[in-house]
């Protein structure tokens, strides 16, 4: 994400908007074939190699504090996807976390691995008890953005739920592939 927008600001003289729009799980009770904005901003879950490996306890996973995205851009996605997607799909707003890993820093355990997660949905939430979703991308695109010397690269994001972790939905998956 971060090579992204800074690429495309040497293409770009003047003011830019970037809306990321992708795939998200929930860890909310948001279910999955629904959708979230991103308005409350989003945070880092970072997986700390040096301890998982170790096996020997401390901080597996650093959380890191929120970034925002821009206020005028996500109330503009709001009203859009309101005014477009909510008689089709239902629309909720809230924070998001962002990971560096599909599976294990999202708290998808995974018993052939010794990713020490099974309390990082609940470390997440005691930290961030209103957090909605997690994906990859959101708190690196708003990094970005709040890193622009010119202070105007704009930046938003909505996702579409494809999995609930919490509830063990994949909707998106069961449609697609059959029971898991």
């Amino acid at each position: 994400m971060d090579f992204a927008i800074r690429e495309s600001k040497y293409c770009c003289d003047g003011p830019m908007a970037v809306i990321r729009l992708g795939s998200c799980c929930s860890i909310s009770d948001v279910k999955a074939s629904e959708i979230v904005i991103n308005d409350e901003g989003s945070f880092g879950v970072y997986s700390n190699f040096d301890t998982i490996r170790a096996g020997k306890g401390g901080e597996y996973y650093l959380i890191t504090d929120t970034i925002q995205p821009d206020a005028d851009l996500t109330k503009s996605l709001i009203e859009n996807i309101n005014k477009g997607l909510s008689n089709i799909w239902k629309v909720h707003t809230g924070l998001n976390g962002s990971t560096d890993a599909y599976y294990h820093s999202q708290g998808k355990v995974d018993h052939k691995f010794n990713d020490h997660n099974e309390d990082l949905i609940d470390s997440i939430k005691t930290k961030y008890p209103h957090v909605k979703t997690l994906e990859m991308e959101s708190y690196y695109l708003f990094g970005a953005a709040k890193q622009s010397v010119d202070k105007n690269v704009y930046a938003a994001a909505a996702f579409i739920v494809d999995t609930n972790v919490i509830q063990k939905d994949y909707q998106i998956n069961k449609a697609k592939y059959g029971e898991i």
